[in-house]
């Protein structure tokens, strides 16, 4: 099933934009939710996206406790997407 990317954004908007907004990164600056960081960081595809997302990674806490893993799917493929984008 495909993933719902206007889900995604609600859960992004709820839950991620507190660190995350506009594909930025409130704690470790350099490891935004960009093209270029997910290039220097190893982040090759959703799946990566997903796995960071429910078992934490340094200073980001596993949400996979939190979140349903259709909510995981949806959130990921939302931020991929809008990497894609650039956010804009």
């Amino acid at each position: 099933q495909a993933a719902d990317i206007k889900a995604g954004e609600a859960v992004f908007n709820n839950i991620c934009a507190a660190c995350h907004a506009g594909g930025q990164n409130l704690v470790v600056s350099e490891k935004k939710l960009s093209k270029d960081a997910f290039s220097k960081f190893g982040v090759k595809d959703v799946n990566y996206v997903k796995a960071i997302i429910a078992g934490g990674q340094n200073a980001m806490p596993p949400l996979g406790q939190v979140l349903s893993a259709t909510e995981i799917d949806n959130v990921a493929s939302y931020v991929m997407s809008q990497t894609e984008k650039n956010w804009s």
